[in-house]
C-alpha cells in the first residue's frame, strides 16, 4: 500500500491553478460561474462542433477539479 499521496500538495495546487485558468475564472468564482464558463467552452470546443476529444476532456477535467476545490472550501452544489 502507498503511504504517501500520489501527487504532492504543490502539484495539486498547480493542477488547480491550471484548471481555473483554462476555464477563465478566478478562485472566488461561484458554482454558477464555473458551470457557465464550462458550458461556454464545451459548446465551442466539443468534437461535434469541430473541437477535439482531448480539449473536451481537459475542459471537463478542469470543471471537476474546480468544483471539487470549491466544495472543499465550503461551497454547496444545488
Amino acid at each position: 500500500p502507498r503511504s504517501t499521496p500520489l501527487y504532492s500538495s504543490a502539484a495539486s495546487d498547480v493542477y488547480k491553478r491550471q484548471a481555473y485558468e483554462l476555464l477563465g475564472i478566478d478562485e472566488n468564482a461561484s458554482i454558477d460561474d464555473i458551470n457557465k464558463a464550462h458550458k461556454e467552452l464545451i459548446t465551442r470546443l466539443h468534437p461535434d462542433k469541430g473541437g477535439s476529444s482531448y480539449l473536451s476532456a481537459r475542459i471537463n477535467e478542469a470543471r471537476d477539479i474546480v468544483i471539487t476545490d470549491r466544495i472543499k472550501k465550503g461551497d454547496k452544489i444545488e
